[in-house]
């Protein structure tokens, strides 16, 4: 637990070593006055997402950052997390890639069906089929298939 506290100190402390170099005007809000978010970029998982203030991080401050992550993740996965737990982290990832398959397949089957202009885009017209098409369903009584229609009781 201790080693634990320490990567995350150092990495933080190598986060906000590159100041000194990073460019010295805060991000403002179009009055002069410094925004009060703590990110600029609002990119999950990508460097920006992590680097407060706009840091113009040099490339060996980023794959310095970037090596204390995967160090501390590699720590966690080895020495904190039970075989149990890494099992039900890998089983999370596996049902979150079929989940991400089932969507875009869902999708692309939806705009076989409706994009009739075949522009990979919906324009008005192909909206408002779409509407059409749902309140049809809608009167008929049949709803859509979705992650609660296997309730019981419906």
């Amino acid at each position: 637990m201790k080693s634990i506290l320490i990567v995350a100190f150092l990495s933080f402390i190598m986060l906000f070593a590159g100041t000194a170099q990073a460019e010295k005007k805060a991000p403002t809000c179009g009055k002069g006055k410094p925004t009060a978010s703590k990110t600029v970029s609002r990119h999950r998982g990508s460097m920006h997402a992590r680097t407060p203030f706009g840091l113009k991080l040099t490339e060996e401050q980023k794959a310095k950052i970037k090596k204390i992550m995967e160090d501390a993740k590699k720590k966690i996965m080895e020495e904190v997390l039970t075989d149990d737990q890494r099992k039900q982290l890998a089983d999370g990832k596996k049902r979150m890639v079929e989940g991400k398959k089932k969507m875009e397949d869902r999708k692309a089957e939806f705009m076989k069906k409706f994009d009739t202009n075949k522009d990979g885009k919906l324009d008005d017209a192909e909206k408002k089929a779409i509407r059409e098409s749902f309140k049809k369903r809608h009167a008929e009584g049949k709803r859509p298939k979705g992650r609660n229609s296997k309730r019981k009781g419906k």
